[in-house]
């Protein structure tokens, strides 16, 4: 989950405008940049959007129902993850925080 123990979600950020990316890529959508340094987009972030999941794959199965969310980082960038909270707690706009990763998906709790 972590870049570094304790330093929050990995990230990008384009080191010519300072625009900051939850997804790795080669150029700044932002500028055409394309130098891309890591950086920590800490551990708290912003509800964007959400979704109760109720009929998952496979893998997720015995976790639902689980709730999946587009998260704004506090530093920037958007990532998607799960938020363990139950489905009446969920509003968008409301604060989370990265708690761990698992199987490469982001937890976050409120």
């Amino acid at each position: 989950m972590t870049n570094q123990e304790g330093m929050g979600v990995q990230g990008w950020r384009c080191t010519r405008c300072g625009h900051h990316y939850a997804m790795s890529r080669r150029v700044c959508r932002e500028c055409g940049g394309e130098e891309l340094e890591t950086v920590s987009l800490g551990r708290e972030g912003t509800i964007y959007a959400f979704t109760t999941i109720r009929v998952p794959p496979a893998r997720w199965q015995e976790k639902a129902p689980y709730t999946v969310a587009v998260i704004d980082m506090e530093a920037g960038g958007r990532l998607t993850g799960v938020v363990q909270a139950r489905p009446e707690e969920m509003a968008i706009g409301k604060r989370v925080r990265a708690v761990r990763s698992e199987e490469g998906v982001y937890i976050f709790r409120l």
